[in-house]
């Protein structure tokens, strides 16, 4: 009964910050984003019973980044009426966008082929149906097994294969071609269709959404507003999308058999398997006292890891939670971003640090008019630290924090000139 009651509050704030959407964007898109997670675990997990203390640390981890929001969205409006009389324009160059829009895609695009040369197999495997079911099983094992090889030209190409989709999501407002949109995410499609690893895509896909709605936040004052048919072709790719989850699963088994779909399908229910982990791991970590915390070597462990302060090891957790639900076990190693702020900050400083995001966001935001560059790279590494957090922090991988950089970079480089006009 609590836990219902803490949902209609939880839907009431929904709507609230639905109706002003465009101000406080990052409060609303965390709080539907936590909601719809609990939504989809409970519908398929409905056997096993969340816990109180994760319904309301979820309701008030979004409560208080929309109060970081309001605080600085508010706190910068003397700012910008010190500025009513100023007004910028950024120009940008068309053709040099499209220039540099296919060199990352050609630098993207040899990702995949450069990691397949590494570990040894022939590019002609890509010509046929079962040798991408050969491949993709083989890349799979030797992943889970540790036996893939890496190289640093291969973590150089990773960087495009990720700032592709960012920079599609400018350049969309640029050239106005939904082909740009679907370009990007070829090279983390081919990936997923060789090697197995379905994070690349997935995270290609929320950076494509996080550059498209934050460029139409930077340039358009407001989040897009679609068209029917627009929900009608997320729906499609979402099926799309589920179509080949399960490909890679049936690759990784390798065969295809109405056994191994079945097989696969349940493997798929364990995407969803964040929220009962966390919730499990929060009632352990509970009963912990003296605990000590690590202070953002979690949360921002790419940094640390590029100094060498630390050693990152294969898995983002390498301890493992089963659950029951329904009479089906499930395992799972991934807890979402919680983990990560909590060992680092605990449960009160986690909240203080979602705070300073959504203050954060909002600070920027105010001033994008000012500074759009700055604010097209800082506000999509935001939105999708957000979209991201189901699964990790996107501070611990230093391939996530180069694409942002570089965007920054060309963004900056396709500004001809700024003019500003006083009235």
């Amino acid at each position: 009964m609590i836990n219902f009651l803490i949902l209609i509050i939880y839907s009431f704030i929904i709507y609230s910050l639905f109706k002003k959407r465009n101000k406080y964007t990052v409060g609303f898109i965390f709080s539907l984003f936590w909601f719809g997670n609990i939504v989809f675990s409970n519908f398929f997990f409905s056997g096993y019973k969340l816990s109180t203390e994760l319904y309301l640390l979820l309701l008030v981890s979004s409560i208080f980044v929309f109060l970081g929001e309001f605080l600085a969205s508010n706190s910068s409006k003397l700012l910008q009426t010190n500025h009513t009389n100023e007004h910028f324009f950024y120009k940008y160059n068309n053709q040099r966008a499209k220039k540099i829009f296919f060199t990352i895609f050609l630098f993207a695009f040899l990702y995949p082929i450069s990691n397949l040369i590494n570990n040894g197999i022939s590019l002609s495997v890509l010509l046929s149906f079962q040798g991408l079911l050969s491949t993709n099983n083989e890349l799979a094992m030797a992943r889970y097994s540790g036996e893939t090889s890496t190289s640093l030209l291969g973590q150089f190409f990773l960087v495009f294969v990720y700032l592709l989709p960012l920079f599609s999501g400018v350049y969309f407002f640029l050239a106005r071609k939904k082909k740009f949109l679907f370009l990007a995410l070829i090279p983390s499609l081919i990936v997923l269709l060789t090697q197995n690893t379905k994070l690349v895509f997935i995270a290609c896909v929320m950076l494509l959404v996080s550059s498209f709605l934050i460029t139409s936040m930077v340039y358009e004052k407001s989040l897009p507003k679609f068209k029917k048919k627009v929900y009608l072709r997320a729906i499609a790719f979402s099926f799309l999308f589920y179509v080949l989850l399960i490909f890679s699963f049936v690759a990784r088994l390798g065969s295809f058999s109405e056994e191994t779909v079945r097989i696969a399908n349940d493997k798929v229910s364990n995407y969803v398997a964040h929220v009962p982990a966390l919730d499990l791991w929060l009632l352990e970590n509970n009963k912990v006292v003296n605990r000590e915390y690590d202070y953002g070597v979690n949360t921002f462990f790419g940094f640390f890891n590029a100094f060498g302060i630390v050693k990152r090891e294969v898995g983002i957790f390498t301890d493992f939670h089963y659950f029951e639900s329904n009479g089906r076990v499930y395992v799972t190693n991934i807890y979402t971003i919680y983990r990560y702020l909590i060992q680092d900050f605990g449960i009160l400083g986690s909240i203080l640090f979602l705070f300073c995001l959504g203050f954060v966001f909002g600070k920027v935001n105010s001033l994008s008019t000012y500074f759009p560059n700055l604010a097209l790279s800082v506000l999509s590494a935001l939105l999708f630290f957000v979209l991201n957090s189901y699964l990790s922090s996107i501070f611990a991988y230093m391939s996530f924090i180069l694409s942002f950089s570089l965007l920054l970079f060309l963004t900056k480089l396709l500004s001809i000139k700024k003019i500003t006009q006083t009235k």
